[in-house]
């Protein structure tokens, strides 16, 4: 088991070598985290074991399987029974500047917020669409689908929350799993993340039922980190869009909408996925035959 300590963290990794991660650890050791937990997705043999960097140490389970993030996630915090505060990142994050400590002073002087996330920028430095309107299958289908051709459509521009001034800090409907630190006991309160979704939409889903159990969730643009994103994910596109549609069908079900209208989502999913995966094979086959002329 973890020591204990205020502030703690969860990192999901999948293929990611762990010079890699041990980069994010330090960067998070000195941004007030006390205590690290590597989940390995990746790992053929379910094990845990203290990894020794210096002066610090952190802990790294291998699952034996491929969890999925949610459940990793679950199983990485149940090593941190002790900590207030818990920062839940992807492997491929960059933390440049104090941001864990300033997300946390939000989070002492506002005990109705459960959950703050920073800004998200690419490697390029622009601003990654982290916070977003719920989706309904209307606007999951035109921006996943009409998005791959015409980014900047009205559907996208709205689900994005281009109409708002995301310099500025907001209470938010739902913010990207990349990265964000949330108060323990209300992550506990209630039940984490849910296992049912494997990969995608667990942060849509958790954020929802954070705001209807009467928490906020807050977006803070006044710090940020850089997500250098899709590494595991590029791996196993297919696989990838599979869940991501599969999960978008769960959270569908959970609203409890009359069944005309959730079979109406059914197709909508469905259509989106047959045309968002036969775009990906068609552009695939065209990058292939670019490569192979030059």
């Amino acid at each position: 088991m973890a020591g204990t300590g205020s502030i703690g963290a969860v990192v999901v990794a999948y293929g990611q070598k762990l010079s890699q991660i041990e980069v994010l650890v330090e960067e998070m050791r000195r941004d007030c985290v006390k205590e690290i937990v590597v989940v390995d997705n990746s790992s053929l043999v379910a094990c845990e074991r203290v990894v020794k960097s210096d002066e610090f140490s952190y802990t790294v389970v291998s699952t034996g399987k491929n969890l999925g993030f949610g459940r990793a996630v679950n199983l990485g915090i149940s090593y941190l029974p002790k900590c207030s505060y818990l920062v839940i990142s992807n492997p491929d994050i960059s933390i440049t500047s104090p941001v864990v400590c300033e997300l946390v002073k939000v989070l002492e002087k506002s005990s109705h917020v459960a959950l703050i996330a920073p800004k998200i920028l690419t490697p390029s430095g622009e601003r990654y669409p982290s916070v977003r309107r719920f989706p309904s299958t209307f606007v999951s289908f035109v921006h996943g689908f009409l998005g791959l051709f015409w980014r900047d459509n009205p559907i996208s521009k709205w689900y994005r929350m281009d109409d708002i001034d995301l310099d500025r800090p907001l209470s938010a409907p739902w913010v990207s799993g990349a990265f964000f630190v949330v108060r323990s006991s209300s992550f506990r309160q209630v039940g984490g993340f849910d296992p049912k979704y494997f990969l995608y939409c667990e942060d849509v889903d958790l954020c929802d039922r954070l705001e209807r159990s009467h928490f906020e969730v807050v977006y803070y643009p006044r710090v940020s980190v850089v997500h250098y994103q899709g590494a595991s994910s590029a791996l196993r596109p297919l696989f990838s869009l599979y869940h991501h549609h599969r999960s978008m069908w769960l959270f569908a079900k959970s609203k409890n909408s009359p069944q005309p209208l959730l079979m109406l989502e059914a197709l909508g999913i469905g259509c989106r996925f047959l045309g968002s995966a036969l775009v990906r094979v068609v552009f695939s086959g065209v990058q292939s035959t670019r490569k192979s002329i030059t």
